[in-house]
Formats: structure tokens, sequence, C-alpha cells
């Protein structure tokens, strides 16, 4: 098996005052070499299609409320299971101090079969 990378690459045009709110898109793209060229085709429009979602955002201003909504809500997502992930954590450890500089922290076994 070939690992292969595909990516839309954004270079921002800064000057002396900093960003210009411009960008420049580029797609990074070679045919893979297990793919037939219809397959390698069919990738490049799909990397087509996401470059140019940044026009038709700037065109469509509800599209781009709509792609914004759907970011937030991955944030959030992502951001929900990292608070439950570290309450799960936290609930098993348990931090004790001391008179010195060091921390001791006490690991509770967790719950159920391993």
């Amino acid at each position: 098996m070939i690992d292969a990378n595909y990516g839309i690459l954004i270079t921002p045009t800064v000057t002396e005052t900093g960003w210009t709110g411009d960008v420049e898109v580029n797609i990074a793209f070679t045919d893979h070499p297990q793919m037939n060229e219809e397959e390698n085709d069919m990738l490049f429009n799909v990397l087509q299609m996401m470059a140019s979602s940044l026009e038709l955002m700037e065109s469509d201003l509800s599209i781009a409320e709509r792609l914004s909504n759907i970011v937030e809500d991955r944030i959030n997502s992502f951001v929900k299971e990292d608070s439950e992930k570290a309450q799960s954590t936290n609930s098993r450890v348990k931090v004790e101090e001391g008179d010195d500089n060091v921390v001791h922290l006490s690991f509770a076994k967790p719950a159920g079969n391993a």
C-alpha cells in the first residue's frame, strides 16, 4: 500500500501592517500510482470543489454562515469530548499536597474489568 497525501495550500497575503485578508489557494496533487486516471480525476475534482468553496462563500454569505455553523458545532463537540475525558481522568487522579515542592498524584483504579 502506498500512502499519498493531497491538500489545499493556503498562503496568506501579509504586508508590513499584517494580514490583508487575502489568501492564495493552491492544490497539492500528484496522480496516485494505484488509482486509475478516472479515480485520480475524481479526487482532483473534489480538491477543486473544496478550494472553490472560498470563492462561493464570498459570493453567498448564507453558505459562509452555514459552514461557520458546522465548524462551530464540530469545535463544541471536540471541546465537550475533551471535557468529558478530562473529567473521567480527574475522577481517577487525586492531587495530594504536601509540605515540599513535589506534586504527589494518587491514581484510583478504574472501575470495571480490564
